[in-house]
């Protein structure tokens, strides 16, 4: 990968909404105990706590199949739980762990951008918890 796809990346990450407001009002609606979602936050919460360091293990160790394998699992927990941009990187590390040009520096600029989507994610996903 060059440096012109890293713009894209960017490009990419801002033309989505952090948070797919629908999606948390789907979940709302069919929450009838009113802890779903909270719930699906916690998952997310432990699910990125636990893996990301795990993936920045995998792309040290250039073990990039189990490092596609984990982008898509951990991509399916952010599209559940609403959580667009985070669900889009992932799909684009996994897409580029397939480009035989891609350097293991551009992934990793994708995971730190993954690191802190997250983060700002969270804090969304929260907010929603308490309106």
């Amino acid at each position: 990968m060059c440096d012109s796809k890293l713009v894209p990346l960017d490009q990419m990450i801002l033309s989505y909404p952090r948070v797919e407001i629908s999606k948390i009002e789907e979940l709302k609606s069919f929450d009838l105990s009113g802890n779903l979602l909270s719930e699906l936050i916690d998952i997310f919460k432990s699910e990125f706590e636990l893996n990301l360091p795990l993936m920045k293990e995998m792309l040290k160790n250039e073990d990039f199949e189990m490092l596609s394998k984990m982008s898509h699992r951990l991509r399916s927990t952010g599209f559940n739980s609403g959580a667009r941009r985070v669900s889009e990187i992932l799909k684009k590390i996994e897409i580029e762990l397939t480009d035989s040009e891609t350097s293991k520096a551009e992934i990793n600029i994708m995971i730190n951008s993954l690191e802190y989507e997250v983060f700002k994610t969270r804090i969304e996903l929260e907010r929603h918890i308490k309106s």
